[in-house]
């Protein structure tokens, strides 16, 4: 049996975000304006640590990140 593994997509595309103001406490929202032809069933996913009293959610469909940095 041959078993062809095709390569990562993760690595041939460039998903981006652009800078973002807001004020403690204050959620904003950033959606993903980087690579936008992206193949189908893509999922984002957040940093797996973020500094102690932020807040990050991620979309997983479409990339937007909501960030609350504390109060």
């Amino acid at each position: 049996v041959k078993v062809t593994v095709d390569s990562n997509q993760a690595g041939e595309h460039e998903p981006g975000y652009e800078d973002a103001t807001t004020k403690p406490g204050k959620p904003v929202d950033v959606p993903q304006t980087g690579d936008t032809d992206l193949p189908d069933g893509t999922h984002f996913d957040g940093p797996s640590e973020v500094p102690e009293g932020w807040d990050v959610d991620v979309n997983p469909d479409d990339g937007t990140t909501t960030v609350t940095p504390p109060a």
